[in-house]
């Protein structure tokens, strides 16, 4: 203590007035500041969740006014005993889907006539898959008379998992006519409610009257769900939250984090509707609360500091050394550090920049990266356009085989269908080889030969050395596909399709040639030009064409070349340059 008392003594006196207003201000500041934290975070406390149950009572509310359509829905048809008039089955039909159509949230509407008939607004598909919980919905609209009545959730044959409301009908002469019932659409609500309230860091669970899970969030790294089962929650969590009393909770489990638990009274119909938000986020600006009082505490201190020793004799040489050094600085790759060792403000400044340097060195990397990414995200968008394209013409074909009942070549037709939906959404491979490329052209065309018969010809040779060279998928099939439709599809004449490929010298050669319809001078000019590439507006121009050359650009830059050659009733060659990528 002596040493100390003897080393302040023989301090200058601007030094002692700095130690002096450190230690003083410190002090002042940290019990002022704490003590106006402490009120700060209790404010805010109060005020986050009275701002969590406002959330949670609009949605509560939009909850009520779905639940309040379905019961004027039953209430309205239940009016309409002509329903249950066998004889005009088919105008009854006609009655349920207008009204399923303007109804949201509406699957299916039943007429349950108390003869057995059962007449729904999907007629159809009710005669092919039925339903086995009909029987259930009746037994339960007779509980109580002429009102409203609802069952737990059941999966429904037609509608998946369901909640079915019905109402039981009586004649004027109180004889049983039947039930209406409404199977509502619960994914729909789902995704209204996610809507509303749904984030990364929150979500929800909405109970029935008896404790039974009927709709849980789509956010399944915030809920605690049980995986073992379907569509539940852990089984401790579901007991806690079905039993736990309206208003605000925090819960706790070790293992799964802590939640901020918020519970609304019950709905019209007994649902209860409990949101689950992530603690730290929920208190999110408490935390920034206290991350800004530390900012303002080094800020504050190192003004003093550099306030108290603006007067030192050592201030400006080390300023302008710092100064040179930064002026030095041509490269963010290269830089060179500033060597000074000192513990005051000069020398916490000199290491800030040494620090800061460095991270400026890492956020070039990071930057770097980020731009690989967004070309990579840029490629998997453009690839994604072929797919309704395709999708769409494979999908005219099943149906026109369908139509002309031809099972087998649907069966056929089908399984070429998957296996190109496996090959074209598999993520997980952005580059196949040519050989993958022409395994999957070939189930193309045999989905389009069932559908034209005979009327091209396919003529595939690659060499050898081309077959493990790797592109991006799905850059031969779009163009064999714009020759069958624009080349061949709406002529007589039989057509055919040449592929061919090879090596020359560090270069990819691909040659792509048809005998259809071919292309005006207008026309191909226009193909690669800015109005051709917003997704051609009537879907049936060269989309293919811009697609695939926009992804070798994005894959292989400038050094991908795309020449179209064509005549009216000629045909079209296609010539594509691909450099050599090891």
């Amino acid at each position: 203590m002596r040493v100390v008392l003897r080393y302040f003594h023989h301090m200058r006196l601007a030094t002692k007035q700095f130690i002096f207003l450190v230690i003083c201000s410190s002090i002042l500041f940290a019990v002022g500041g704490w003590y106006a934290l402490k009120n700060a975070e209790v404010l805010l406390k109060n005020q986050l969740e009275e701002n969590a149950q406002v959330v949670l009572a609009r949605t509560d509310e939009y909850l009520n006014v779905y639940l309040d359509n379905i019961n004027g829905l039953l209430l309205t048809l239940a009016e309409r005993k002509e329903l249950f008039d066998l004889s005009n089955q088919d105008d009854t039909i006609e009655i349920l889907r207008s009204y399923a159509e303007n109804y949201t949230g509406v699957n299916m509407l039943y007429i349950l006539h108390q003869k057995g008939n059962v007449i729904t607004n999907k007629q159809v598909y009710y005669h092919l898959l039925g339903n086995p919980h009909l029987q259930q919905v009746i037994d339960i609209s007779m509980q109580n008379y002429g009102s409203i009545n609802w069952t737990e959730p059941y999966v429904s044959p037609l509608s998946q998992r369901t909640i079915a409301f019905a109402i039981p009908v009586y004649g004027d002469d109180k004889v049983y006519l039947g039930t209406i019932a409404v199977e509502i659409d619960l994914y729909l609500l789902q995704t209204k409610i996610s809507n509303l309230m749904e984030n990364k860091f929150q979500s929800f669970v909405i109970y029935s009257i008896m404790d039974e899970l009927i709709l849980m969030g789509r956010n399944n790294q915030l809920l605690p769900i049980d995986f073992k089962k379907s569509y539940a929650l852990d089984e401790r969590v579901q007991t806690y939250l079905a039993e736990m009393s309206n208003g605000t909770h925090i819960l706790s489990f070790s293992e799964d984090g802590e939640w901020v638990a918020v519970k609304t009274s019950q709905s019209i119909f007994g649902w209860q509707l409990i949101a689950l938000i992530d603690k730290s986020y929920y208190f999110r600006s408490i935390t920034y609360l206290y991350k800004i009082f530390i900012q303002g505490a080094v800020i504050w201190f190192m003004i003093l500091l550099i306030g108290s020793y603006i007067f030192s004799r050592y201030f400006s040489k080390p300023i302008l050394t710092l100064v040179q050094k930064m002026n030095r600085v041509q490269s963010l790759e290269i830089f060179s550090e500033i060597n000074i060792q000192r513990g005051d403000e000069i020398g916490q400044l000199s290491l800030s920049y040494n620090n800061m340097m460095r991270r400026i060195q890492l956020l070039t990397s990071e930057l770097k990266l980020t731009e690989q990414a967004k070309r990579k995200f840029e490629m998997e968008l453009l690839q994604s356009q072929i797919g309704p394209h395709f999708l769409y013409n494979t999908l005219a074909c099943i149906e026109s085989l369908s139509f002309q009942k031809r099972n087998e070549d649907v069966q056929t037709t089908i399984r070429s269908l998957v296996g190109l939906l496996s090959y074209s959404v598999n993520n997980q491979d952005e580059r196949v080889t040519f050989k993958q490329e022409i395994d999957a052209i070939n189930q193309y065309v045999q989905i389009q030969k069932v559908r034209f018969g005979d009327k091209f010809e396919m003529d595939i040779h690659m060499d050898e050395s081309v077959m493990d060279y790797e592109i991006p998928k799905l850059i031969l099939q779009p163009l064999v596909e714009n020759a069958i439709i624009h080349g061949f599809a709406s002529t007589n004449r039989k057509g055919v399709i040449c592929i061919r490929g090879r090596q020359k010298g560090d270069r990819m050669i691909i040659i792509i040639a048809d005998n259809g319809l071919g292309m005006d001078d207008e026309t191909l000019r226009g193909v690669f030009t800015k109005h051709k590439r917003k997704f051609q507006e009537d879907h049936s121009n060269h989309i293919g064409i811009v697609n695939v050359y926009e992804r070798l650009v994005l894959y292989f830059g400038e050094r991908s070349r795309i020449r179209i050659r064509s005549r009216i009733r000629k045909g079209t060659l296609i010539r594509i340059v691909l450099p050599h990528v090891d």
